[in-house]
């Protein structure tokens, strides 16, 4: 490993330090961009998914909902 430790043991102390996993924080700031790509009214829902990475829409809202309390559609029509 490059960082001179396990994949284990980076994700510990990066827990520790963080106080998410890296998936999870990864996850988190993908969907942070996600939520101010929203705003901009060219971009669609399908879009965003597309380039924060996700195969599928129907993923990107499970994930958004679960991370905002409601689907990508509805964070939109709520900050316009």
């Amino acid at each position: 490993a490059r960082a001179g430790m396990s994949k284990s043991v980076l994700s510990e102390k990066f827990s520790a330090l963080i106080g998410h996993s890296p998936i999870g924080y990864l996850t988190s700031w993908r969907l942070q961009i996600a939520a101010h790509w929203l705003l901009e009214p060219d971009m669609t829902v399908e879009k965003v998914a597309e380039r924060c990475g996700y195969n599928s829409v129907p993923a990107f809202s499970k994930a958004f909902k679960r991370q905002f309390a409601q689907p990508p559609g509805a964070f939109r029509r709520h900050k316009e």
